[in-house]
């Protein structure tokens, strides 16, 4: 993912998002989270073209709005 979209998503410049996640002490379940998110960011590197992490990605906002509507 490019770095303008992990800032977006955080609203913060890349020094202060960098400076505030090293303050951030995770409890076991959002440790979890973030090493399957982590999981995937390594995974989504490994795609070999622009248009399949686009539909990875697309997916995924998808995926995320009906769950957010009450969807499975």
């Amino acid at each position: 993912m490019n770095k303008e979209l992990f800032l977006t998503l955080v609203g913060m410049k890349e020094e202060q998002a960098l400076s505030e996640a090293e303050k951030i002490n995770l409890n076991t379940k959002e440790f979890e989270s973030f090493h399957k998110g982590k999981d995937f960011i390594d995974k989504y590197d490994e795609l070999e073209t622009e248009e399949s992490r686009k539909k990875v990605v697309l997916k995924l906002i998808a995926y995320g709005l009906i769950k957010r509507n009450g969807g499975k």
